[in-house]
């Protein structure tokens, strides 16, 4: 994918302005379907979308109280059925204290059967709004009757208390955009900043407007970006423009990151917090202060946190209501459970701030613009001698000792009285490491017999505790079975501790019957390593590939082969590696006709972990080969 370019302007606004009373109609001439539209059967830069997007625009304006107004009209087609799911609309807003509203939402959906057209209205009581949350909601309704060829069109209006609630433009979708445009009207005496995120390779037109006050954004043909295998964010790479109030009569607003941070430093439900003192704590704090080890200290907090508080799964910033309530009802959102724990990590006398982050799907923090809404929650950053650590408190699986795999390779803003500064966490050191051990035999039946343990450590500790604490037990089963079928299991069980640096350990006997022709029979010999799956058999790629950390994985396989076969066929002994050599696959297989026995020891090794979607033909070629390799099977024959 070529480069993001980006564009930051400040836009001064010094007059008021004059508004149209005739908003509220403002697409209703647009509205309606055109020859061109229902001639139009595929997208000619995207010939695998099963939808398309032909017009999605919006209008920003104020009104008297100085509320953001935004009327949208949208209009899709749907190319082939398995487009059929774009008829269910979904719009979300933030609720809370009535901060934004949807209304006025119209529709309908025209049909085409040779020379006749048929449309239908969108029945107002279809259309129903839904509480996710104590903070967001979303509107829904569907499209009756849609089918390949029907043409979607709606339109709704958002109300929102303020301009607080202007936040970006998204031109891209997951399926091709034709036409996407934002007109925003600026509030009078105003300054706010923008940036711009988009490929090189298409085009966007901005049009300032100083006369009215106004500036327009429109980009067309864009392709669909739809999810991919370890990608960074899709926030990264969607086409899209970004908006703050920076500035506001005469006062200024986080125009610097020291702005930035003074105005954390101000903010009660943000750094104010960290002055509250949580009942029920102190005979704990005066436990752990007698612990002369600072990391020990820690790892009690961020326990004792973890232990008496749930996370509602809402990510914030801030503690709206105060880290005092949260902990009275042992619930909260992230900022607060995260302000709880820096607060008690100062208490234990710990050198300890807040840190604002940006998890991986939310996307990159762009460094060169002091939008705070770039970050999407807090994290506790402690610093123990020259090591800084990193803790989320709504995790539960991850020690406290291994950086969060959600913040590896990101953007971090460090919030301290002093100063604040960005940081890039980095850690050369982070590690999936899982030893799988496999003893077997074949009976005369072709049946595989055996058992294996499976030794996760650090990153794959996580990875399997979190899949074997969410899901159920046939569920895990089912995750490091692989793509094998007919594998079962029995005396399946697992070993960990609560120590977060001790392994996770799966332990099993297990049975295959082994496909056969009545004289051949195979035998695969990729068992539990996790590689069951190509995750890059796309010709195309938009987004870097960020495994987040290094991987080694160990397979040590030993086979006991009934004497009433023979062995026809091996695996290849082998070494491969890409061009830079820090994605390594080798294997080493031996055979012992007496006894009839096979060992087979590998090891799969990525020495990078990130890497530029430049580098994704050499990647995609490196995994087809090595994927070939895996797939290649242990043939026995029938005597």
């Amino acid at each position: 994918m070529p480069r993001k370019t980006l564009f930051i302007i400040c836009l001064y606004i010094f007059f008021p302005f004059n508004k149209s009373n005739a908003q509220s109609a403002l697409f209703a001439e647009k509205s309606g379907v055109t020859n061109a539209e229902i001639d139009y059967k595929e997208c000619p830069f995207d010939n695998e979308a099963t939808a398309v997007v032909l017009v999605n625009e919006a209008v920003s304006d104020y009104d008297e109280d100085y509320r953001l107004i935004t009327y949208h009209h949208v209009k899709l087609k749907i190319l082939k059925d398995k487009g059929i799911d774009y008829g269910n609309i979904t719009i979300p807003f933030y609720s809370d204290d009535d901060f934004e509203n949807i209304s006025s939402v119209q529709g309908a959906v025209y049909y085409y059967e040779g020379n006749v057209s048929t449309s239908k209205i969108l029945d107002k009581k279809s259309v129903f709004t839904q509480k996710e949350n104590k903070y967001w909601s979303e509107v829904k309704f569907a499209f009756p009757e849609v089918k390949a060829g029907s043409i979607l069109e709606y339109n709704y209006t958002s109300t929102q208390k303020n301009y607080g609630g202007l936040k970006e433009w998204i031109f891209q979708e997951d399926i091709p955009v034709l036409k996407s445009s934002y007109l925003l009207t600026i509030l009078p005496n105003a300054e706010f900043t923008y940036a711009v995120q988009k490929s090189e390779n298409l085009q966007i037109d901005i049009k300032p407007n100083s006369a009215e006050g106004k500036i327009g954004f429109e980009m067309d043909n864009i392709p669909g970006l739809r999810d991919e295998k370890y990608i960074d964010s899709k926030n990264d790479y969607l086409q899209k423009v970004s908006f703050q109030l920076s500035k506001y009569k005469t006062m200024n607003i986080m125009t610097t990151w020291d702005k930035v941070n003074n105005e954390m430093l101000t903010e009660g439900s943000f750094y104010g917090q960290l002055k509250k003192n949580l009942s029920g704590t102190d005979d704990f704090i005066k436990g752990i202060k007698t612990d002369s080890s600072e990391v020990s200290r820690m790892e009690k907090v961020y326990d004792y946190v973890r232990k008496n508080m749930t996370w509602n799964q809402i990510n914030s910033k801030y503690s709206t209501d105060g880290i005092k309530e949260a902990w009275e009802k042992k619930t909260g959102t992230s900022g607060d459970l995260n302000l709880i724990l820096v607060n008690l990590l100062r208490e234990a006398g710990l050198d300890v701030n807040p840190m604002l982050v940006s998890e991986r799907y939310n996307g990159k923090v762009n460094k060169a613009s002091t939008m705070v809404d770039q970050f999407n929650t807090v994290y506790a950053c402690v610093t123990i001698g020259d090591k800084q650590y990193y803790l989320d408190a709504t995790e539960k699986y991850n020690s406290c000792l291994l950086t969060p795999f959600l913040i590896l390779n990101t953007t971090a803003f460090i919030v301290n009285h002093k100063r604040g500064n960005l940081i890039d966490i980095k850690d050369s050191t982070a590690l999936y490491m899982e030893d799988i051990h496999i003893d077997a035999s074949v009976n005369p039946e072709g049946m595989l017999n055996g058992e294996f343990s499976i030794e996760s450590t650090d990153y794959a500790r996580d990875y399997r505790l979190r899949i074997f604490s969410t899901k159920s037990v046939s569920d895990y089963q089912k995750k490091i079975s692989g793509n094998i079928n007919g594998l079962s299991f029995s005396d399946f069980k697992t070993v960990y501790d609560d120590s977060d640096s001790s392994p996770f350990i799966t332990k099993s006997k297990f049975s295959l019957p082994l496909s056969n022709s009545n004289v051949y029979y195979f035998l695969p010999a990729n068992f539990f390593t996790g590689l069951s799956e190509n995750p890059f058999i796309s010709e195309n790629r938009f987004s870097n590939i960020n495994f987040g950390y290094k991987q080694f994985i160990q397979l040590t396989f030993h086979i006991k082969v009934d004497s009433s076969f023979t062995i026809d066929a091996l695996p290849k002994s082998i070494k491969l590696s890409n061009s830079d050599r820090d994605i390594i696959f080798t294997r080493s297989v031996n055979s012992n006709k007496e006894p009839n026995e096979i060992r087979i020891f590998s090891t799969f090794e990525i020495n990078q972990n990130l890497y530029p979607v430049s580098q994704y033909d050499i990647i995609r070629e490196f995994y087809k080969k090595l994927f070939d390799l895996l797939n290649e099977q242990i043939v026995l024959k029938k005597k």
